[in-house]
């Protein structure tokens, strides 16, 4: 029932350069479109429960959401960025985007070779994208 056209594009950033470079392409789609844009930061469900293990992914969390919060306002005001930083898997939190009115999802690719693709696993080749 919606028109046809791009509204909101979700970007998937975890602070890498090719997470970078899809942002800058999702705000230039975004840009064109008239679209809105969502930078998701999704942190996996991982590490020790040592102190140590704690605080450290406590830091992590929080360079990365003021990181996107950072990648968020440098953005021009009519793309209307919204940083969200989620925790769980990278594809099935972005996928669950789609419900909430994602028109386009942007991630970058590291470009691993097959072996190490197989071995590191990717979020751009997830399964759930299939």
């Amino acid at each position: 029932d919606r028109e046809p056209g791009l509204r909101v594009i979700a970007i998937g950033f975890d602070g890498s350069p090719e997470s970078s470079q899809a942002l800058q392409l999702g705000a230039e789609l975004a840009g064109r479109a008239g679209a809105a844009i969502r930078i998701v930061t999704v942190l996996p469900r991982q590490g020790g429960t040592r102190p140590e293990a704690l605080q450290a992914r406590t830091a992590w969390r929080a360079e990365l959401r003021d990181r996107a919060h950072d990648e968020a306002s440098a953005l021009p005001d009519e793309l209307r960025a919204l940083p969200i930083v989620e925790e769980g898997d990278p594809a099935k939190v972005l996928l669950a985007a789609i419900e909430l009115g994602v028109d386009l999802i942007v991630v970058g690719s590291r470009g691993y070779s097959p072996v190490r693709r197989v071995l590191l696993g990717s979020v751009s080749s997830a399964p759930d994208w299939l």
